[in-house]
């Protein structure tokens, strides 16, 4: 498959990974005092959504920053990874 006939956000991957790309730190920045005190590291479950889009942003970031992307960098990194952002609804939470 040619690149020109990928999917645009296969487009959007830089041509090899980066050790710093793991998103370890950034997830880990998103636990709270309140996290630690009871022994959790992480973020609780009930915020995994955030704290991935939080973890993509940073990733997506630093794709920019160096010059990797393959696609112009937008004004708001955030808001692009959040448009792209798949958000998957189970049955027992449609309303």
């Amino acid at each position: 498959m040619s690149a020109s006939s990928r999917p645009w956000a296969w487009r959007c991957l830089p041509p090899k990974p980066y050790d710093a790309m793991f998103i370890a730190e950034a997830v880990a920045e998103e636990g709270t005092e309140e996290n630690l005190a009871v022994g959790m590291i992480y973020p609780p479950e009930s915020r995994i959504l955030d704290v991935s889009l939080y973890a993509s942003e940073r990733i997506a970031t630093f794709i920019f920053d160096q010059v990797l992307a393959r696609i112009p960098r937008r004004t708001d990194v955030g808001e692009l990874i959040r448009a792209l952002a798949h958000r998957p609804v189970f049955a027992g939470d449609a309303k």
